[in-house]
């Protein structure tokens, strides 16, 4: 209920039983009502004030009693009437006159009484009405807001910390840069109490992360090198996180599935094989994965409601996703559960098709580069001076060398896309202010050419190649090659083998419609008789 349900006729019956309402808090509800349908009504809303104000002397005097008292005591719950009257009051005032007396009186009193209790959040709050209607100075409010926080050390850390923050605040706007370090500083002593009370490496290392991005903005010697000791202890927590995270394991081999797909390219020559091959899989729609990962968050809503920091191999965050929220759920949300679906997904793949199916073609002939070189050669996706990159990098993918395969084939694929790109019109190059000239990188060629990049290879496929090597979180393989971060054991993860796959599929698709005029030829040396 809000109060215009209860406008017109009802609003008036409400004014005429004003009087005989003892309790100041309904008295004063019931005025509220009435003063906000009809806003002319000055006289109510004197009531109004005039109840909130009762409510405030109840709680102060113990003759009302709060409904969550904080150590006995009522003070916490005088805060909402006293804002109240004072925005009925500022609402119906004229534009120079004075508040009424009476409600300052009891601001100062609460103001007061805040300070001798120094209950640091119950103090931050009536602070911050103080000095929003100007009747404390913003000095003054941060000298005692300070001296609350420091009054009881062994409080609750955060709620210390929220008070030295606003203090701080209040000194930026007096001009107080020094004042206001001191503050900032001493909350972030604060987050430091809390790092000290958890007993988890990852905690730790998240509380003195939050204390490291405060310090930056911290003048003085004193940050610097409290600064300078959190870095050597956060890289520490990092690694020693490392150890605390539990590990599982999932058999996704499915030797149903495996031997149906074995069994049919055992009928296939040579050349088929190739062909075949590229075709064991196709990169799913988006909109299906953002449906599933939606049906997903149903049946575990816990995955839904939590955010996730996603670690690197030293136990850095490399990226936060939120929460899906109540409404429609953030990008970086499905990208997040879109990704875990993947990669679970890719992992299946790799063990029941792609893997097996590379085997048995190893098994028809010995693997050499020149086996490729009628695909790489004649593939639109491929120039001529990457063709040679393409065919060694194939050739160590089908022989296992996966590592060799990573490194050689994954660099390759943002030159291919300004080949494909400038073969269709389009010039994917940076011009800068200084009339020089550079290449753009993987992401910013996806970010600025999207539309020509979905023509030419749709949607679905270019979406796959984004998230496997492009966005966080997720795989990032251009990222991680590009920058020497894969290492040796990562290379034979199901990702890179899928990602390997990935851009021979896409070399191939394009000679689909005339590999039988274009590509068997090449390959007729291998056929039995020749």
């Amino acid at each position: 209920m809000i109060p215009s349900d209860l406008r017109g006729s009802q609003s008036d019956v409400l004014e005429k039983i004003l009087p005989g309402i003892r309790h100041p808090a309904l008295r004063a509800r019931i005025a509220d009502v009435v003063w906000t349908n009809d806003l002319r009504k000055a006289a109510v809303a004197s009531i109004a004030i005039g109840a909130y104000c009762d409510c405030v002397e109840g709680l102060a005097s113990g003759a009302l009693k709060a409904a969550f008292p904080v150590d006995g005591r009522n003070l916490i719950d005088a805060k909402a009437p006293v804002l109240r009257a004072l925005q009925i009051a500022s609402a119906i005032k004229g534009r120079n006159a004075p508040l009424p007396e009476r409600v300052t009186n009891l601001m100062a009193a609460l103001y007061r009484q805040g300070l001798q209790e120094a209950q640091p959040v119950i103090f931050k709050g009536i602070a911050q009405i103080s000095v929003e209607y100007r009747l404390v100075d913003p000095k003054q409010a941060a000298v005692d807001l300070e001296a609350v926080a420091g009054a009881k050390p062994d409080l609750y850390a955060d709620a210390i910390r929220t008070a030295l923050d606003y203090a701080s605040d209040l000194y930026r706007r007096a001009g107080d840069s020094g004042s206001e370090d001191r503050c900032q500083l001493a909350a972030v002593r604060q987050l430091l109490r809390m790092r000290d009370g958890c007993s988890q490496a990852s905690a730790k290392a998240s509380w003195v992360m939050d204390a490291l991005q405060r310090l930056r903005r911290i003048q003085g010697d004193e940050a610097l090198a409290l600064e300078t000791e959190l870095e050597v202890e956060l890289r520490l927590l990092q690694r020693a996180s490392l150890r605390e995270m539990g590990t599982f394991s999932m058999d996704v081999r499915m030797d149903t599935e495996r031997d149906r797909i074995l069994g049919l390219f055992a009928e296939l020559d040579f050349s088929a094989a190739l062909q075949s091959f590229a075709l064991l899989e196709s990169s799913p729609n988006t909109e299906d994965l953002k449906r599933q990962a939606t049906e997903r968050a149903e049946q575990e809503p816990l995955s839904a409601m939590m955010g996730a920091k996603h670690l690197d191999d030293e136990g850095r965050t490399i990226v936060n996703t939120a929460a899906a929220g109540s409404g429609d759920p953030p990008e970086d949300w499905f990208i997040r559960m879109i990704g875990q679906a993947e990669s679970y997904r890719r992992a299946v793949l790799v063990a029941n098709s792609i893997d097996p199916v590379r085997f048995l073609i190893g098994r028809m002939v010995a693997i050499e580069e020149r086996h490729f070189r009628p695909i790489v050669f004649q593939s639109p996706f491929v120039s001529q001076l990457q063709a040679p990159l393409y065919a060694l990098g194939f050739a160590r993918f089908f022989q296992g060398d996966f590592a060799s395969a990573a490194y050689i084939l994954f660099p390759q694929l943002e030159a291919s896309f300004r080949h494909v790109l400038k073969a269709h019109g389009v010039d994917p190059t940076k011009r800068r202010d200084d009339a020089t000239e550079e290449d753009r990188s993987l992401d910013a060629i996806i970010g600025n050419h999207r539309s020509e990049l979905v023509e030419i290879l749709g949607e679905a496929l270019l979406d796959e190649l984004n998230r496997i090597f492009n966005i966080q979180p997720g795989p990032t393989l251009r990222h991680d090659v590009a920058h020497g971060q894969m290492s040796a054991g990562q290379c034979y993860s199901a990702d890179v083998i899928y990602a390997c796959w990935l851009l021979y599929r896409i070399c191939c698709l394009f000679l689909l419609p005339k590999w039988e005029e274009w590509v068997r030829p090449g390959l007729a040396i291998e056929e039995p008789g020749r």
